[in-house]
């Protein structure tokens, strides 16, 4: 939970800081438009990789207490 928090704030603060950085460039309307563009699709692939990676990682997870599910509950049945 507090991972995803702080992926969240860390995307929140990139995107901000490239925003307020591309309007504070003395840039020409169509320039300053063409980086807003390549900019967002960065942090989109960023975005796509960190949820990826969560997913992952949760996944590893819920797969590894499913193996441990299974060792266990054989035993505890033979011992009913």
């Amino acid at each position: 939970m507090a991972n995803s928090k702080a992926i969240r704030g860390f995307i929140t603060g990139l995107s901000i800081g490239v925003v307020v950085g591309i309007l504070i460039a003395p840039d020409k309307g169509q320039l300053t438009r063409k980086k807003i563009v390549d900019k967002s699709k960065d942090l989109t692939d960023l975005v796509k990789d960190s949820v990826f990676d969560f997913i992952d990682k949760l996944q590893k997870g819920v797969d590894k207490e499913i193996n441990e599910t299974q060792q266990i509950t054989p035993k505890m049945s033979g011992d009913v």
